[in-house]
């Protein structure tokens, strides 16, 4: 049965084309095996202390998949030949990027190439139902060249609110730019491995699979996933100030070793709650309007 067969529903499809469909899975690995090669060592060196996402991505992708998957069974298949053309896009820019050496545009021409090849095998229902556990994919690219451009701010960021609030639990504080200083107690830098960007790309992450995930309506999705950002933020300005906190009452060994290794966890747990929270916010003010 040709692939282009239209009037077929994909669990019809499956049916008789799945040594196909491995194949091309298979022919994808082999294609872009570099990108994947260098993110998979990109993970390796990173997930033990930033608590990147890239890892469990697709993991959450397969399993919004899985979700949608009887909805997904019943759909006609419609190929379009329009396909050819985003694949032939997604090649000519994985061959640019490898020219130059730039593993993380091809992993983006991989996301691209495979909505291409979905397009012309499933057709555009299929790969619409398909297009955010695709799209979320991104989340998987190693972002580390974010912090030369907004990772100075988010440090001054969490040392500026940090002091601030120190200040008003009633320490004598000095701050000079990322550097703070507990006069008599403790002084530290608001490095760049705090400057809360890892966290911020990870519960971004979060956010968005949270809201995609629990929410119904496109509007209280949006305002769950911005959410993210803002709460982000301020759980890496509370990690600083009990920081600051911890070393004043149990030192600043146990501050900078114990905690800050697991520091990560509570906002995580911090950030994880406050989504829940304003998940449920909406719905209680919708139930009651």
């Amino acid at each position: 049965m040709d692939y282009m067969d239209k009037n077929l529903t994909l669990s019809e499809w499956l049916k008789t084309n799945k040594m196909m469909l491995i194949f091309v899975c298979l022919a994808i690995i082999a294609l872009f095996y570099t990108p994947f090669a260098y993110m998979v060592t990109e993970w390796r060196a990173r997930i033990a202390g930033s608590y990147t996402p890239g890892p469990f991505v697709p993991l959450v992708s397969g399993y919004i998949i899985w979700q949608k998957r009887h909805e997904l069974a019943k759909l006609v298949l419609s190929p379009t030949k329009w396909g050819y053309f985003v694949i032939c896009l997604a090649l000519i820019l994985h061959v640019l990027a490898q020219i130059g050496d730039l593993q993380r545009i091809s992993i983006m021409a991989f996301i691209i190439f495979t909505g291409g090849i979905m397009l012309v095998m499933l057709g555009g229902q299929v790969t619409y139902r398909l297009l955010f556990p695709l799209c979320f994919l991104v989340f998987m690219v190693p972002m580390e060249f974010l912090d030369g451009l907004i990772g100075v701010k988010l440090r001054m960021i969490a040392s500026q609110w940090a002091a601030i609030i120190l200040d008003l639990l009633g320490y004598s504080i000095i701050r000079i730019g990322t550097q703070i200083e507990m006069i008599g107690i403790f002084s530290f830098d608001v490095a760049a491995p705090c400057s809360g960007l890892k966290s911020l790309v990870s519960l971004t992450a979060l956010g968005i699979a949270f809201a995609y995930l629990t929410q119904k309506s496109q509007w209280k999705r949006a305002l769950i996933a911005v959410s993210a950002l803002p709460i982000a933020i301020i759980a890496n300005v509370f990690r600083v100030v009990l920081i600051g906190l911890i070393a004043a009452s149990l030192g600043k060994d146990m501050a900078l070793g114990f905690f800050h290794s697991f520091s990560g966890f509570f906002l995580f747990t911090f950030a994880l709650l406050a989504l829940t929270g304003i998940g449920r916010l909406l719905s209680w003010q919708i139930k009651n309007l």
